[in-house]
């Protein structure tokens, strides 16, 4: 989605194009995209106005717009994916995204193209009134760093979320805020008031010059659709230095580059420029793994659904994820826990306080050819997504093998989607190697491959 650069880049080329024109006409091609008007009302609302500033607020593309020399309230314009705006001759052939157009008195068409129809376009009374939520720009006056040391020290919020979120800090998402943590050096994870006071100011410096930078080099094509109203690509992704990157070396240290879901976001970062913190949130106690008992059920249930929907997105139907359900999760641990199939087989979690971080199932290995009283199996480690890359899952992993190994299992095995990269870079570090053993996943219809590995035990 655009963010803050590449509608800032937009608004501006719009402006000499726009400002003191009047609207002659329109034409609505897609009446969602009005956003709950009607396309008659909005024909004959615009007809008329005069554009008298074009500017950004947060994601959002404001014209102003007067009548008869009186404010007229405002056209907001959110791009959302796929949105574009351009100002073209009225001849220029119309595409097959157009959701809205307005005729202006030069003879030109301003035009909103949108392949996905989530954008809008519509008319408000008051802007500021339209957008009163919004937090403060990260590129304005308010946002000082002594304005982010009182939030963040008055908030208990992971840093990658709060961020995100346009009510604190209005226009940032997920690219800038990835390059701007790692400028800090500072863990999406990390939570907001334990950031120290003096890694404050690097953050509020590291915010702002990245969003400057990306201005210069008019955005990020990291997404194909998004263009400039001039018809150009942005520059600043050639500029990353950790967004997209996973896999590649860093460029401040020269590290390896991982990918961690934030808030089920893809969140990239350096594991050695940006330490992970302890484990968020809670009430005190020690988070090491231990078995789990009934009364952990419900909150197990519910950390399996939510990482199933944050780590396999994309990799299985979205309608297997829509599909999964708490309730018939909780009826699977309940049953696994309360009788386990096995003596040899037990779930493992790690919790502070009441909250349960994550779990781990382990047991005898599934599958006609493996021995089942030699070859032991991780069934499943799933972890809450706000913890993801802070270490609970090797220590889950660990506990799952120590009990493996203590139930007279020579080795242990695991399943992975063939897709799964990220699964699979975690089980290669906990030294597992994949045999050529295969089979095939099933739900909602689809069929996935999934892959074996195995490694000894101690």
């Amino acid at each position: 989605m655009p963010e803050l650069p590449e509608v800032e880049t937009v608004a501006r080329q719009l402006r000499p194009l726009l400002v003191g024109r009047t609207i002659t006409g329109a034409r609505v091609l897609a009446v969602r995209t009005l956003g709950g008007e009607s396309a008659a009302a909005f024909t004959r609302g615009v007809k008329g106005l005069c554009i008298d500033a074009v500017r950004r607020r947060a994601k959002f593309v404001v014209c102003d717009v007067s009548r008869g020399g009186r404010p007229a309230g405002a056209l907001i314009v959110h791009l959302r994916m796929t949105g574009r705006l351009h100002v073209v001759a009225p001849e220029t052939p119309r595409g097959a995204y157009l959701r809205v157009a307005l005729a202006l008195d030069d003879g030109r068409e301003l035009r909103f193209d949108d392949v996905r129809r989530f954008g809008r376009f519509v008319r408000a009374r008051d802007a500021d009134a339209f957008l009163d939520e919004l937090g403060p720009e990260p590129l304005g006056d308010a946002f000082d760093a002594a304005w982010l040391a009182r939030e963040l020290a008055a908030r208990r919020r992971a840093l990658k979320p709060l961020l995100l979120d346009q009510t604190f800090l209005a226009g940032l998402g997920n690219i800038y805020v990835d390059e701007a943590l790692h400028r800090a050096g500072l863990h999406p994870l990390r939570r907001s008031d334990r950031v120290p006071r003096e890694r404050v100011a690097p953050l509020h410096d590291a915010i702002r010059a990245v969003l400057t930078e990306a201005i210069e080099r008019e955005g990020s094509s990291f997404d194909v659709f998004y263009r400039t109203p001039e018809g150009s690509p942005g520059r600043f992704q050639d500029e990353f230095r950790v967004y997209g990157r996973d896999g590649q070396p860093c460029r401040t240290c020269g590290a390896t580059l991982v990918r961690i879901v934030v808030g089920q976001r893809g969140t990239h970062l350096c594991p050695r420029c940006q330490r992970a913190p302890r484990v968020p949130g809670g009430a005190g106690g020690s988070t090491r793994p231990r078995r789990a008992r009934p009364s952990d059920v419900a909150a197990i249930a519910r950390v399996h659904v939510d990482a199933w929907r944050a780590a396999y997105a994309g990799l299985v139907p979205q309608a297997h994820l829509d599909a999964l359900s708490v309730e018939n999760r909780r009826k699977l641990w309940e049953r696994l826990i309360r009788t386990p199939p096995d003596p040899r087989h037990a779930t493992f979690v790690s919790a502070r306080g009441d909250a349960v971080l994550g779990f781990a199932d382990a047991g005898p290995a599934r599958g006609g050819e493996l021995d089942p009283d030699r070859v032991g199996e991780v069934t499943s480690i799933y972890l809450r997504p706000d913890v993801v890359g802070t270490g609970l899952g090797r220590a889950l992993m660990a506990h799952a093998l120590r009990h493996l190994a203590r139930r007279g299992f020579r080795e242990a095995v695991v399943w992975v989607l063939e897709g799964n990269e990220r699964a699979r870079r975690f089980y290669r570090a906990a030294g597992f190697v994949e045999d050529g053993g295969r089979t095939v996943w099933r739900g909602s219809g689809a069929e996935l491959p999934e892959i074996r590995a195995r490694r000894p035990l101690p």
